[in-house]
């Protein structure tokens, strides 16, 4: 038993988003580094549009209302943190799919 998770929910969990990415790359065909490598570069243009969207829609928002600008940078503060532990999670699980699978870190 864990002190951290102690019901093992947060293992499981990765555990089942783990299979769920590893079930979407085999059924996409990505078997090799170089595949993974371009999933990972697209991965990245994503994250950086959606980080980019969000920056750009809370600055709009803060012009039109700029009494709630606190609340917007909290907001925005929350949804950045969320892009980012969903980003890292899923690089460190092509990083697992790339080391069991193709034998390549």
């Amino acid at each position: 038993m864990k002190l951290n998770d102690p019901f093992g929910r947060v293992s499981k969990n990765n555990r089942r988003d783990y299979h769920s990415l590893r079930d979407r790359l085999r059924h996409e065909g990505i078997h090799d580094a170089a595949a993974i490598a371009a999933f990972a570069a697209n991965m990245n243009g994503t994250a950086l549009k959606l980080t980019m969207t969000v920056g750009g829609l809370s600055l709009a928002l803060a012009l039109l209302f700029p009494r709630y600008i606190m609340a917007l940078l909290l907001l925005d503060a929350m949804l950045f943190l969320w892009i980012m532990v969903g980003y890292f999670q899923a690089r460190m699980h092509l990083k697992r799919y790339a080391r069991e699978e193709c034998d390549d870190a």
